[in-house]
């Protein structure tokens, strides 16, 4: 595996911003849904990430998308939080806030996957699932996995 820890994101902007402040390993979407996934890219992400977090807006639409996406892969989510809505993407948050509160948010959030909820993971019971027809591979930033 390629990548500890794997931030799936929205955008490139949002993937700019991470790749450049964060030690992480970062790709973009097309769009904030789980039809911007293949199956495809999903055996490609697990074959080179171990730890993978899906990072889509804090705006309803983007928990569902997010929600939707790691309820079938497995992965687990890091959307910035609600409290700085109306500002919902990390974009948005550095440039009102500077780095700072997003680098702690996202280390903080990603300690807490690894370490403090991993008893709760443990017990959850995640199935695979088919995608009943396939879509094939959506334009997707490979910068980080692609070697």
């Amino acid at each position: 595996k390629n990548c500890e820890n794997l931030i799936i994101c929205k955008s490139i902007k949002e993937m700019a911003i991470l790749n450049k402040y964060l030690p992480y390993c970062n790709i973009c979407v097309q769009a904030e849904n789980m039809q911007s996934i293949s199956q495809e890219d999903i055996d490609l992400i697990n074959s080179k990430a171990k730890n993978i977090y899906v990072s889509f807006d804090s705006d309803d639409s983007g928990v569902k998308s997010c929600k939707e996406i790691t309820a079938k892969t497995g992965w687990n989510y890091i959307n910035p939080p609600r409290k700085y809505l109306p500002l919902k993407d990390w974009a948005d948050i550095v440039k009102d806030y500077e780095i700072e509160p997003v680098k702690e948010y996202i280390t903080k959030k990603i300690k807490w996957w690894k370490e403090d909820n991993k008893n709760c993971k443990n017990q959850i019971i995640i199935t695979k699932f088919k995608i009943k027809r396939k879509i094939g591979i959506k334009k997707v930033a490979w910068s980080s996995l692609k070697s």
